[in-house]
């Protein structure tokens, strides 16, 4: 059986082998069309068609962080325009289970530890349910596993999370009577092993009676997508946790762990959209995500598939799982600057020069761009090369667990009802996280900090009172200090390479998690009053003012207005597998090769070759169409025609023709694939026997079977879907009747765009 591309004479059709086929189905002059999913009446610039009735839009954006995430979301009810939503209109999720704000804190957090907690013994969990408030059972699909589960919560309308499986949703139930804490419970599952994630992790290292096996505990698994060298030193603590998690089939993949939280991050997201009635049935939905903008294409498509199996994992529908096809993609620079620009319309100016800095609990990110518009706000492409440093907030975590250590270390005393120094100092650490951290201000010389430590005995050289530790000023600078040089460092070095290349930078925006920090703000600020930009000005530092969620919410945002946005150049590279006709004397790539003889038709054929049908690089509109004319031959004995065709993808530019195993083909990946079942051609007698070519090593008599048809690929906004029709328009047996799709398959291709393209 052979599957192949028709070429050169042996065709019957004048099918040019590099044509890229026509450009069909352009909507609007420039061949965009918006990329709402589900908004057909809703025009490029994010303005609804009022003439037409539309259902009302929901969308969702995520910021998905190396410490913390994020959820916000904006519902345009159906005949409102896009620009009359603001930032007051955009909503940000709260209230995540686990979450115990500290005294004085009568604010919500808005955001969430990017944490989890892989639990390989669910005896044990199911006995601390009581206590622990979080237990979610794995799920086979017998009924008296749902029947187990039902004691925890009331089984009407509850979903429950299978891995690699599609969900079981009970819809007879009304959601409003399913309480939040019943959905913060229902957690995502892998292989059997029940998950805590977030705040919920927090609470598991104060328990006594857990095992503080750190293998079960995964933090700053985003760096995993992060190539640079700055943060191979995090990728290679990582390794071995995620190679424990592989071993004790907690996971299949590491990829999984993107998946499992932002399952767990979707299904509180849910829980919170019922509770407000802001989920029904009739809504669509648009899912947004923000990536740094130094992530490659890869990074971005492993992003895309979690996102997929997180929103069948949720259970939130169809309507979102379309949505998700068509992920819009945005840079966290962008849409941070979009939120300042939206709290104060004139903070930022077309042409001008603006460094982000994007304080995060993992990484500190540089980032230099022109504003290129105003209204609404787009970016260039950065105009200096970006930098980033692992000096994040959370290292201050770190240093303050160090210190406590150290001070604690001979408090042996404090070690008792099943508790450690090491476990005292995880809880303090925690506590340190949720309250003073941001207040702390090293700028301020009498700034100092009080612990409290349970049982803690007076040592006046130490500086301890009864149940309490203080840390002096000159420790808290310690502990900060190394955080602030780094982000000062980034912020000097961005405007240094912009004098260099002649670009007067006139502002910095403090955007992430860390920005909320007095210390970081009153730091910077001191540094800037030394600096003057190229023209001699002074250089100004804007602060969202809620920095943590400023990213999310500037993503909902750009996400209503996708106009003027980068051109639709793909970054990645698509290709189809194919057996090629054997011909060294046209392509370079079958010199050297030993063909191989199709038993089926006597040919000889260069087998699995890519032919390279979409070029990183190249310039796609939207409804562009690529047709590549296929034939497949069978033996005539056989009962079967299936035809199947793999989809490959590749951040490089490739040359076709070479295998797939081939060093020219380095760095491809299997991306989906279709199997088309041609049988009814020959059950219903629509072909007949076909006689072999000249070139067959057949004899004359041996007849096969050969289907003729074609692989159509077709760019749709942000999704390429490939299809196998029969017959093919470039064959005679295309007279037999009308085309007719017997395979179809799609992917998102958000990831191959760079982000914010419509």
């Amino acid at each position: 059986m052979s599957s192949s591309l028709l070429k050169g004479a042996n065709s019957f059709a004048s099918f040019q082998r590099n044509d890229p086929g026509p450009i069909l189905d352009e909507r609007t002059p420039d061949g965009d069309i918006d990329m709402t999913m589900g908004d057909d009446d809703t025009n490029m610039d994010g303005q609804t068609d009022s003439s037409s009735a539309t259902p009302d839009r929901l969308i969702i954006a995520i910021d998905f962080g190396t410490t913390f995430s994020s959820v916000a979301y904006v519902r345009l009810n159906s005949g409102m325009r896009a620009e009359d939503v603001g930032l007051t209109n955009v909503v940000c999720i709260n209230d995540f289970p686990g979450y115990c704000p500290p005294p004085g804190a009568f604010e919500p957090r808005q955001d969430v530890p990017t944490e989890l907690w892989y639990n390989p013994d669910p005896l044990q969990t199911r006995d601390l349910h009581d206590t622990a408030g979080t237990l979610a059972e794995s799920i086979d699909n017998s009924p008296s596993d749902c029947e187990e589960l039902s004691q925890y919560g009331d089984s009407q309308g509850e979903e429950l999370v299978q891995r690699d499986s599609e969900i079981q949703q009970d819809e007879r139930g009304d959601a409003d009577n399913f309480s939040c804490q019943d959905w913060a419970n229902s957690n995502a599952m892998a292989n059997g092993r029940v998950q805590y994630w977030g705040f919920e992790v927090q609470k598991q290292l104060k328990m006594k009676h857990i095992p503080k096996d750190h293998s079960r505990r995964i933090q700053r698994f985003k760096i995993l997508l992060d190539s640079n060298k700055e943060t191979n030193s995090v990728r290679e603590d990582l390794a071995p946790v995620i190679k424990n998690l592989i071993k004790n089939k907690l996971i299949k993949r590491e990829e999984d762990i993107f998946a499992h939280y932002l399952t767990h991050l979707l299904l509180h997201t849910k829980q919170k959209l019922q509770e407000l009635e802001q989920l029904d049935q009739d809504v669509r939905i648009e899912f947004v995500i923000s990536v740094p903008a130094k992530w490659s294409s890869k990074a971005c498509r492993i992003m895309q598939k979690a996102m997929r199996e997180a929103v069948r994992g949720a259970g939130l529908g169809d309507q979102a799982s379309k949505s998700v096809s068509n992920l819009f993609v945005i840079s966290e620079p962008e849409a941070a600057a979009t939120c300042v620009l939206a709290e104060n319309g004139d903070s930022i100016y077309y042409g001008e020069t603006i460094v982000i800095v994007d304080a995060g609990g993992g990484t500190i990110d540089a980032v230099t761009y022109k504003v290129a518009r105003k209204t609404p706000l787009r970016l260039s492409r950065e105009v200096v090369d970006s930098y980033s440093e692992l000096r994040g907030a959370s290292y201050i975590n770190e240093r303050f667990a160090k210190s406590l250590n150290i001070k604690l270390k001979r408090e042996t005393y404090l070690e008792k009802n099943g508790k450690t120094i090491t476990s005292i100092v995880e809880a303090l650490t925690s506590d340190f996280e949720l309250s003073a951290k941001r207040t702390i201000n090293t700028k301020r010389n009498r700034d100092t900090l009080s612990v409290y430590v349970d049982d803690l005995k007076p040592n006046s050289q130490r500086n301890f009172l009864q149940n309490e530790l203080l840390l002096t000023h000159k420790e808290l600078d310690m502990i900060y200090m190394k955080s602030l040089t780094g982000a000062e460092k980034l912020m000097n070095g961005q405007l240094e390479l912009a004098k260099k290349k002649k670009y007067s930078v006139t502002k910095v925006i403090l955007t992430g998690g860390f920005a909320q920090s007095n210390a970081l703000r009153s730091y910077l600020q001191d540094c800037l009053l030394e600096q003057k930009n190229l023209d001699g000005g002074n250089i100004d530092i804007l602060f969202p003012d809620i920095s943590s969620t400023a990213v999310v919410r500037g993503a909902v945002l750009r996400a209503l207005n996708k106009e003027y946005g980068p051109q639709r150049i793909f970054e990645s590279s698509y290709g189809i597998q194919v057996n090629e006709p054997f011909d060294p004397n046209t392509y370079e790539a079958h010199k050297g090769v030993k063909p191989h003889t199709d038993k089926d038709d006597g040919r000889k054929y260069v087998k699995s070759t890519i032919d390279w049908v979409i070029k990183a690089g190249e310039l796609v509109p939207n409804g562009k169409k690529y047709i590549r004319p296929m034939r497949q031959a069978f033996a005539k004995n056989r009962k079967k025609l299936e035809c199947t065709m793999k989809l490959y993808v590749s951040d490089k530019s490739h040359v076709s023709h070479y295998r797939v195993t081939h060093a020219e083909n380095k760095g491809a990946e299997l991306e989906g694939s279709i199997v088309a079942d041609m049988s009814f051609l020959k059950d219903e007698k629509r072909i007949q026997p076909e006689y072999p070519f000249p070139d067959s090593s057949l004899s004359s008599s041996q007849c096969y079977w050969a289907v003729y048809y074609d692989i159509v690929m077709t760019v749709e906004g942000r999704n390429l879907k490939y299809e196998a029709i029969w017959p093919s328009s470039t064959h005679p047996q295309s007279n037999t009747g009308q085309q007719k799709i017997t395979a179809q398959g799609q992917i998102c291709v958000a990831a191959a765009l760079r982000p914010g393209t419509a």
